[in-house]
C-alpha cells in the first residue's frame, strides 16, 4: 500500500511540475519546476529513468536565471551526470566547470562539521545521489560544497568508477 501511495504522490508531483515548468507568468517557479523535473527523470520516481530528459530539464532550469538555487543545483546534478556518464559522454572538464559554479553559490552556507561524514559517504554515483537527496530533503545546502570537494578530489585522484551513457 505504501508503494502505491508513493507512486501516486510522484505522479501528482510530476503533473504539477510539468504544468509549472511550462507556464510563463512565474519564472521563479518555472525554474524550480524544471529542476524538479530533472530530478524526477534522473531518479525515475513515478516514471522510468530518462537521462536525456533529466539533462534537458536541468539545462532549461540553468538557462532561466530566475532562481539561483535551482540554477546551481542544476549545475551540480549536470556535473554528476557528466562525471559518471549518465546519459552523456564522460567529460571531467565540464564536470569541473559546473562544480566550480555551484560551489561558489553554496560555499557561504557551509558547515564544517559534516565535511568528514560526507567524504566517508560519497564514493560512487549512487552514494552521491543518496547524499544529495538527504541534503535536499533536510535543506542542508551548506553541505553541498563538501560533496563538490569530494567529487573534484575523486576526479583529480582518478577514483571515478566509470559508467557508460546508458547506465
Amino acid at each position: 500500500m505504501d508503494n502505491i501511495l508513493k507512486e501516486y504522490r510522484y505522479k501528482k508531483a510530476l503533473e504539477y511540475f510539468e504544468v509549472t515548468a511550462n507556464q510563463d507568468h512565474d519564472l521563479y517557479s518555472k525554474a524550480i519546476a524544471q529542476f524538479n523535473l530533472g530530478l524526477v527523470c534522473l531518479h525515475g520516481r513515478g516514471i522510468d529513468v530518462n537521462y536525456d530528459k533529466a539533462k534537458q530539464y536541468f539545462e532549461l532550469s540553468l538557462q532561466q536565471n530566475n532562481s539561483a538555487k535551482a540554477k546551481h543545483l542544476s549545475e551540480l546534478f549536470l556535473s554528476i551526470m557528466y562525471c559518471f556518464g549518465k546519459g552523456v559522454e564522460i567529460n571531467y572538464q565540464q564536470t569541473k566547470d559546473y562544480l566550480k559554479q555551484a560551489k561558489i553559490y553554496f560555499e557561504d552556507k557551509a558547515n564544517n562539521q559534516t565535511k568528514k561524514e560526507i567524504a566517508a559517504k560519497v564514493d560512487d554515483y549512487e552514494s552521491i545521489l543518496t547524499c544529495m537527496d538527504d541534503i535536499l530533503k533536510e535543506k542542508r545546502y551548506g553541505d553541498i560544497p563538501f560533496v563538490i570537494d569530494q567529487l573534484l578530489a575523486m576526479i583529480e585522484n582518478n577514483e571515478i568508477k566509470r559508467g557508460n551513457k546508458n547506465q
